[in-house]
């Protein structure tokens, strides 16, 4: 599911039910309308005082309805205050301001609030410098909101968790784990991530943690159209009704084309990520929490034939292990915890930190 736990809420079915209500409603006034204009008497006016005040009554209604919703909604849901920084002048489409610092106070339902930032370089967590000392094993860790760390503060985010179960189980060896992630991008922006901005700290190992929602729509492009990115940012009732979009389309089948074009997308960019670490020098990890082609083929088969190591044991094992924040979807800090000792256990067990494996976390690992 795009958005775990939000089936189950109480108030998502109230609003889905509303909207769907609202709907229905409009399609009878339309179709009421069209009976008006089709069968009316030629031998009176059309416009009449009478039918001019029927209108504009039920239009007066029905944004009345809409703006005691907006309300209603701005009472529970979240802001999603996120950093954005649009065409960094680096090459990307999207990054992070630096030294930034917004209050989030939730993407659907509002959680407690939370800091969002960024360090002087624009990403998130310790600002390490770009020469790095001689001895340190770098990480690079690239993904969307799940590697940010969205709804919580910026210690509780998963690449702090690997660093630490890393650089414990290290004894005296200096670990870095950098924070790349920016919430809301897909694949191929992850790899512009690395490209023009991440590879200039270069990390020993690239590690990109891949979602479903991956090979949908960048968001450079929902970005390249300011007035509805502002109007989904700041109209509540309009980020409900695409998130109650969203939920339906998640259900439809794939057809037959679209599977091939996700899988060439999937292939292409994970291609591309593999030769640019090769070319810096760098190895890639893939660690899998939910699959973006499981209606399609398994994705070991393709990873395989890109010789990426990949952890994938399934999103119902991550589920299993991850404590997630309520009718938000992303995962609290003991959720990230859990998470990110798995992911550290699993990077020394294949050899990918150089490091003896030492247990330091309950789980599956393949």
């Amino acid at each position: 599911m795009i958005f775990p736990g939000l089936e189950k809420s109480g108030n998502f079915y109230i609003i889905f039910i509303f909207i769907n209500q609202l709907k229905n409603n409009c399609k009878v006034f339309a179709r009421s309308g069209k009976r008006l204009l089709t069968k009316r008497d030629k031998n009176k006016p059309f416009i009449t005082v009478p039918r001019i005040r029927k209108r504009a009554a039920v239009i007066s209604v029905v944004i009345f309805t809409l703006l005691i919703i907006e309300v209603v909604l701005r009472f529970f849901m979240g802001n999603l205050a996120v950093p954005y920084q649009i065409n960094p002048g680096d090459g990307r489409c999207i990054g992070l301001a630096p030294d930034a610092a917004l209050k989030y106070t939730g993407w659907y339902r509002r959680v407690p609030p939370v800091i969002h930032d960024t360090n002087c370089f624009g990403y998130r967590g310790r600002a390490y410098p770009q020469n790095r000392r001689p001895g340190t094993f770098r990480i690079a860790v690239l993904g969307d909101s799940f590697v940010y760390g969205m709804g919580v503060n910026r210690e509780c985010a998963m690449p702090v968790f690997i660093e630490q179960y890393l650089s414990q189980a290290s004894g005296s060896r200096d670990i870095e784990v950098l924070n790349f992630g920016i919430p809301g991008i897909n694949l191929a922006e992850s790899v512009e991530q690395y490209k023009f901005f991440a590879r200039k700290w270069h990390p020993d190992l690239v590690l990109l943690l891949l979602m479903e929602n991956d090979l949908s729509e960048s968001l450079c492009s929902q970005y390249e159209r300011p007035l509805a990115t502002t109007l989904f940012r700041h109209v509540y009732l309009l980020r409900t009704a695409y998130l109650v979009y969203k939920l339906h389309a998640h259900h439809e089948k794939i057809q037959q084309k679209e599977k091939k074009q996700r899988l060439h997308r999937l292939l292409d960019s994970l291609g591309e990520l593999y030769d640019l670490t090769g070319k810096n020098g760098a190895q890639a990890a893939l660690v899998v929490l939910s699959n973006p082609l499981q209606k399609i083929v398994p994705l070991q088969s393709t990873t395989g034939e890109l010789r990426i190591p990949t952890l994938d044991p399934g999103s119902g094992f991550w589920r299993d292990i991850a404590e997630v924040i309520p009718f938000e979807g992303h995962l609290t800090c003991r959720g990230n915890q859990a998470v990110g000792g798995v992911i550290a256990e699993w990077l020394m067990a294949r050899g990918l930190t150089q490091m003896e494996n030492k247990p330091i976390a309950d789980g599956q690992n393949k």
